[in-house]
């Protein structure tokens, strides 16, 4: 697997359509998170803000958002099912639409978990 010292330097290698459908996703993280740290971890994307909020990666078919959690994946079961993959994946394959608002709703209930965390 190569290493990547920047996100920048991880979107830019990833092939076509899976680089823009990433791009997409990346920009909802940080318009949903605007304060969070985006850094390349597990040679992905990964995002913190007072601990680790979500990571996102491409594959040849999908985009993937990590690390969501079992409470936001029971609370959005109903919306997520189609992208649910083994514990802690969501798949957004890339020959169907974004779930743009859907994406967004994850990221926030996550800084919102997150820093309710941090007040305890």
């Amino acid at each position: 697997m190569p290493k990547f010292a920047t996100v920048d330097e991880y979107v830019a290698s990833i092939p076509q359509p899976g680089r823009s459908t990433l791009q997409a996703v990346r920009r909802l993280v940080r318009a949903a998170a605007p304060e969070a740290e985006e850094i390349v971890s597990y040679g992905v994307c990964g995002y913190r803000q007072h601990g680790v909020l979500v990571y996102i990666g491409a594959a040849k078919k999908h985009v993937a958002l990590y690390a969501v959690g079992a409470n936001l994946r029971a609370q959005y079961a109903d919306e997520l099912k189609p992208y649910v993959s083994g514990d802690s994946t969501i798949r957004f394959p890339l020959n169907e639409p974004l779930p743009e608002a859907l994406v967004t709703k994850l990221v926030k209930a996550r800084v919102a978990e997150n820093e309710a965390k941090a007040a305890r």
